[in-house]
């Protein structure tokens, strides 16, 4: 909970120093560059976050990569800032907390859409512009599938779930049988 307390800190820093410019989806796609790279490259990204290391030498290395993936100058002096707090460590968070103050700045809701089966795109389509209609809000929306809900649909957008599997239906059902003996 405190790690992501800090990369909430580092995130909504980041996210002021670039207001003036503006490039946030810039800003965003850099640090999804980083984030994957160190995620491909474990004894890089450890070196690089291990404190006994030398910090002259873990911001060279760094420079090599950054430059490398095309990083600019302010990321690349955001990641130094990370390096010397000791706090890389804390990227893929930092990425996650700033892409969540990306969304609310523009207005796009994170929405987790689960399905008993794969849906095609047409389908896709139709059921993100009837929640983006419903919730008012530009929607990101992230797919999966499980077969215990039988059918139907489950929705979280948030703290709220609107549960339209039919697994919930006979929940429902099944409750209301029970209250009825």
């Amino acid at each position: 909970m405190i790690n992501k307390e800090i990369a909430k800190k580092y995130a909504q820093a980041l996210f002021n120093a670039i207001k003036p410019i503006g490039n946030y989806e810039q800003i965003s796609n850099q640090l999804l560059l980083i984030k994957n790279f160190f995620d491909s490259e474990k004894e890089i990204f450890n070196y690089l976050i291990n404190p006994i290391n030398e910090q002259t030498h873990k911001i060279q290395i760094a420079d090599k990569i950054l430059q490398h993936l095309n990083i600019d100058n302010f990321v690349q002096n955001f990641i130094h800032v990370l390096i010397k707090k000791n706090v890389l460590s804390m990227i893929a968070g930092i990425y996650d907390e700033f892409t969540k103050l990306l969304y609310d700045y523009r207005n796009i809701l994170e929405v987790e859409i689960m399905t008993a089966s794969p849906i095609g795109n047409d389908e896709k389509q139709i059921i993100e512009r009837t929640i983006e209609s419903m919730l008012r809000k530009k929607i990101m929306p992230r797919y999966s599938v499980d077969a215990n809900i039988i059918g139907g649909i489950i929705i979280k957008a948030g703290s709220t779930i609107y549960d339209g599997s039919i697994n919930a239906y006979l929940n429902a059902i099944r409750e209301h049988i029970i209250e009825g003996e």
